[in-house]
């Protein structure tokens, strides 16, 4: 019985990883980092800049495209390129892919590297503090949930109920 009950809750702490969205994990990672979130440069938006990096934050598996756009925006911004790559459990091992890139192409020390959860010791605790919590831009009374980017990140808005407002439609509130 005690095997079944790890199992199932291995199974729920992987499912609550997947089920939240980038900008979820942005801004816990930019709790941690400092700095601000969507940075508009031409060409996109760069997830984090604090005094020193320009970062991007991506799901692991997309850590091919983490590494161009981190140097286009530490190009657009003057500063050092970051990558946080969000691992997916313990099984996600695309962080090796990454590190081998970097090094063959003699990257290691130009552009800094973060895994998530393993480089950030309060994130576990700000994510189960904002995990089911919703958003409402006061402005608009808009209502957002975690996976969106307009989550905590309007000029206006407070953490309120999953009826108040109106849904997001982007992230359906």
């Amino acid at each position: 019985m005690k095997q079944i009950s790890f199992l199932l809750l291995l199974i729920g702490s992987s499912f609550l990883l997947n089920a939240q969205g980038e900008s979820f994990y942005t801004y816990i990672i930019q709790q941690e980092l400092g700095g601000k979130r969507e940075l508009k440069v031409p060409s996109g938006r760069v997830d984090i800049v604090n005094d020193t990096y320009a970062i991007e934050v991506d799901f692991s598996k997309k850590w091919k495209q983490a590494i161009g756009q981190s140097i286009w925006y530490g190009l657009n911004t003057n500063l050092q390129p970051g990558i946080v790559l969000i691992r997916e459990g313990e099984a996600d091992t695309y962080h090796f892919q990454l590190f081998s890139a970097l090094e063959y192409a003699g990257l290691t020390d130009k552009i800094k590297v973060w895994l998530y959860p393993d480089d950030f010791p309060n994130a576990k605790n700000l994510e189960a503090a904002l995990a089911g919590k919703y958003w409402l831009n006061l402005n608009g009374r808009v209502r957002h949930n975690a996976s969106c980017t307009s989550f905590m990140n309007t000029k206006k808005g407070k953490f309120c109920k999953p009826h108040k407002g109106r849904a997001c439609g982007k992230c359906g509130g």
